[in-house]
């Protein structure tokens, strides 16, 4: 019974009902025992044939009383003490298990032991016995299903703490990183650094101070080279006064300051003159004009503010760098719309970000109306809307819910998680628009179910379920989002982390809490979604409220393939494909040849395959129609042959999906991680430096054997699908890590400032990479 009916029961009907079977069963079955005695007698010498039916009742009411409360009613009983205060529970509990149900077994047998010495006392008083005691179990079964309930209400209604916004694994992962900060491996050390850095840049400077007193001199090292970074002087020191020993070799590769430059800063109290700014911004030496970013941070002077918004547009990265650096204190409107501009460019799009959030609500008026300039693409607008959510407050929320109307659904998805990044609650006028975005992701987990049932088995499909698997747990999670909009946002994490938490008792729990507060509309939308039931059953309630056609296994392929990209996302429409090509459906060619045009390169090289697979003739012809380069690109993917032969974005996706490094993540993450890594091909007995200062890239071995030298000796191998992280030099060595290629290898090269914005924005993929650097 445990194992076939509990769940059922417990799932259709609740604690309640599941409470109240073992008392109306016992009832049922003692009163056919009652009526069995008196009609056809209750002892077996006087009734010799009858009494056999008195007896099968009796037994009856033994054996359910003891499967029902062992099987059903105790587990039930066991969800009752999980609301009670942690540090009372489990006393509690161990009480009522073990004194008070013993003293009851112990009563019981004293009981039994009175009847039987009582002459006028028969054995038919028994099941008349048991019937009162059923309904005294029943009245005193309601009164503590009561008391349950209005346990929860009180828990949900405390206010010991409140709770802005729901938390989704930051806490961990930061408390984690930070941990990392006194680590004896530098590279671990490091890297964590960098990550906190984006995961929150105003703690930065806590977080250095916190790196400074790692046991390691390299780490040391790095953390002041970050302060002066910090502070603005990272290559001040490069600027000298020379007082004597004009020829000494210590000022060899320093810029020394001119009798002129000298008087004009005594001249000026010692601040910055604008010449001197303005020859040093538009020095041709890169040096130089990084040199202007870092002074113009100390200097006074607010007329100079204009040359950092020439350095902010700066080709040179590291002077870049540094001018958002400085914006970061040192800005005015124009400043602000030069860091915007900066949002559109993937290699510093998420530093502008972080300077902006930093400079906090004065960017917000100016960030609402670059989102409205003619000719804003999509994905600056989308990096806009994502900037007002982190900046959060008020004025952020207003800015964000005006844009719920905009015609664009990918933009009204990114407001609605930038709302809940900042913490907003709906009013009485919003909470209609809220309940029906959470009705729209039921409706996609409704059909995403269905189409799970009919993808079939054959070629790619069970990577296809994977995928689908997956958005519904995106869906989920864009629930748990939406209803801390509308209800306590404690009482949803309270929610969220019973069911994450995998058990029958926390699921159960989680159910009992939703039907506490949850209107009587959504507890009959979203709790079969949350539930832990099967999911044909979970289909069935939910084509009640979102009924769907049937459809067969070409046809859920052609819905999955042009479905809203807020309906499939990237990784979904890729296996789509994928899935055509293996099966080679020659009825898609038109779709396929519609998605050579896609702008994702993902989706454009697995649609080009898929052709390929059923037609070449048909790729050859139709990939010209998509220009010269893009024609050589997808050509080198595909046909694997000349000087452009590349790997496929699917096929890294695949490679990352099989190393233990991203085990587990989903593919969407992954798409991401293959978006940002190019190959790179090292032949046998080839070396490569992979110092900190020198490359800023972090490494996957694809194929391939290589071998790691660090100061000049031998320090380990990586074989295929090892991740070669941080790689500090040492003070003092030219080339203090050196990777040397023991046979032909090709590793996957991945941009380390767009790999940790890429971690800092998805807290799964951060805590599996943590186990691996």
């Amino acid at each position: 019974m445990q194992t076939f009916v509990n769940d059922k029961i417990m799932s259709n009907y609740g604690i309640r009902v599941s409470l109240f079977i073992l008392p109306v069963i016992v009832a049922i079955f003692a009163f056919g025992a009652t009526v069995s005695g008196f009609t056809m007698g209750y002892d077996a010498v006087a009734n010799p044939a009858t009494f056999v039916f008195f007896f099968l009742f009796v037994a009856l009411t033994r054996l359910f009383n003891g499967m029902i409360r062992d099987s059903l009613e105790n587990p039930i009983f066991k969800l009752l003490f999980i609301p009670l205060d942690n540090p009372y529970r489990f006393g509690i509990q161990s009480k009522v298990e073990g004194v008070v149900n013993e003293s009851g077994r112990f009563i019981g047998g004293v009981l039994i032991l009175v009847f039987a010495t009582m002459a006028f006392f028969k054995i038919i008083f028994f099941p008349i016995i048991i019937l009162f005691l059923c309904f005294a179990y029943f009245f005193v079964t309601q009164n503590l299903y009561n008391g349950y309930r209005n346990k929860i209400r009180s828990k949900l209604e405390t206010t010991d703490y409140s709770q802005e916004k729901l938390e989704i694994g930051y806490a961990r992962v930061t408390q984690r990183l930070e941990d990392q900060l006194h680590h004896p491996d530098t590279s671990r050390a490091v890297f964590s650094f960098k990550l906190l850095e984006k995961i929150n840049p105003a703690q930065v400077p806590v977080w250095v101070n916190s790196l400074m007193n790692n046991g390691s001199e390299d780490a040391k090292e790095y953390a002041q080279r970050r302060m002066n970074e910090i502070k603005g002087l990272s290559v001040s020191e490069r600027y000298v006064i020379r007082v004597n020993q004009p020829d000494s070799n210590s000022f060899e590769k320093k810029n020394v300051l001119s009798k002129a430059d000298l008087e004009s800063l005594i001249s000026g109290g010692g601040d910055f003159t604008k010449s001197r700014i303005q020859r040093l911004s538009r020095s041709p030496q890169s040096e130089d004009r990084q040199y202007a970013a870092e002074l113009l941070l100390h200097s006074a002077s607010d007329e100079n503010v204009s040359f950092l918004i020439e350095l902010l547009n700066d080709p040179e990265p590291k002077v870049r760098h540094t001018a958002i650096k400085t914006s970061i204190q040192k800005n005015n409107n124009e400043v602000i719309y030069a860091l915007i501009e900066n949002l559109a460019n993937p290699l510093f799009s998420n530093e502008a970000m972080n300077a902006l959030v930093l400079i906090g609500g004065k960017a917000l008026n100016l960030l609402d109306s670059s989102f409205y300039r003619s000719g804003q693409s999509t994905q600056s607008m989308l990096r806009i809307i994502q900037t007002m959510g982190r900046i959060g407050g008020q004025r952020a929320k207003d800015v964000l819910w005006n844009k719920m109307d905009f015609p664009d659904k990918v933009i009204v998805s990114q407001v609605l998680l930038s709302l809940g990044e900042c913490g907003f609650k709906a009013g009485i006028s919003q909470i209609t628009r809220i309940k029906f975005a959470i009705e729209s992701d039921i409706a996609d987990i409704s059909w995403n179910l269905s189409a799970i049932q009919e993808v079939g088995t054959n070629g790619y499909a069970k990577a296809l379920k994977q995928a689908l698997h997956r958005e519904i747990q995106n869906d989920i999670a864009h629930i748990y989002m939406l209803l801390a909009m509308l209800y306590d946002t404690r009482s949803i994490q309270l929610v969220k982390e019973n069911i994450e938490s995998g058990t029958t008792e926390g699921t159960t729990y989680a159910v009992e809490l939703l039907d506490v507060f949850l209107s009587e509309q959504l507890k009959m939308h979203v709790i079969p979604v949350l539930d832990d039931i099967p999911e044909h059953e979970r289909i069935n309630r939910l084509e009640a409220f979102y009924p769907r056609v049937k459809l067969d296994e070409k046809l859920v392929l052609k819905f999955l393939l042009n479905r809203d990209f807020t309906q499939s996302n990237r990784w979904t429409k890729a296996t789509v494909l994928h899935q055509i090509g293996v099966l080679k459906i020659a009825d898609f060619t038109l779709d396929l040849i519609a998605q050579l045009f896609n702008p994702d390169r993902l989706i454009r090289e697995v649609a080009a395959w898929a052709l390929y697979q059923i037609n070449p003739q048909s790729y050859h012809t139709h990939s010209l129609r998509i220009g010269e380069a893009a024609k050589k690109q997808l050509d080198g993917a595909i046909l694997k042959g000349g000087e452009h032969m590349h790997l496929m974005q699917l096929e890294k996706v695949m490679f990352f999906q099989r190393i233990n490094v991203f085990d587990d993540i989903p593919g969407l993450s992954l798409s991401y991680l293959a978006d940002i890594s190019e190959e790179v091909t090292l032949e046998q007995h080839q070396s490569m430096v992979v110092d900190e200062k020198l490359n800023n890239n972090f490494y996957i071995d694809y194929s391939g054997t290589i071998e790691f030298y660090e100061k000049g000796k031998f320090k380990s191998t990586y074989g295929e699908g090892q991740f070669i992280g941080e790689l500090l030099s040492s003070p003092g060595f030219a080339n203090s890590n050196i990777l040397k290629a023991k046979t032909r290898t090709v590793m996957l090269k991945i941009n380390k400032d767009q790999f940790y914005e890429l971690l800092s924005d998805n807290v799964k993929l951060a805590d599996r990479v943590l186990d691996f650097v």
